[in-house]
């Protein structure tokens, strides 16, 4: 099963942004990447060295926040359409430790009234 954050990927890897690049550069992780590195082709060292400043990265973030808008937890960005911050948001929610967790939880298989340890967890 592909993760939101895969789904999310594979999307801004197919829209391009103001640079002509994909917009997966804005939802890297590495916000400070190495320019030494050496990339599998042109497009992946695009997407790592492309600064996320600047009056396109500006366009850019209202491009992948208009995206994200949609979801119940991106109205904290309505004001700043920040597209960047929304999706660290999202994927905290979603893929973040509180999540696995509660992943764990559900998979635990007790009534509602058990209190079960799951991993050092009261679920």
């Amino acid at each position: 099963m592909e993760t939101l954050q895969g789904r999310a990927i594979t999307y801004f890897n197919s829209v391009k942004g103001s640079h002509k690049i994909p917009l997966a550069y804005f939802i890297r992780e590495n916000e400070n990447p190495d320019l030494n590195t050496v990339y599998q082709s042109e497009h992946h060292r695009l997407i790592s060295i492309i600064p996320l400043l600047g009056i396109e990265f500006e366009g850019d973030n209202g491009k992948v926040f208009d995206f994200l808008k949609s979801w119940t937890w991106m109205r904290a960005f309505n004001a700043t359409r920040n597209g960047r911050s929304s999706w660290q948001a999202l994927i905290n929610h979603f893929e973040g430790d509180t999540q696995r967790d509660h992943v764990k939880c559900l998979t635990v298989n007790c009534s509602v009234d058990d209190v079960v340890e799951v991993d050092g967890m009261h679920c």
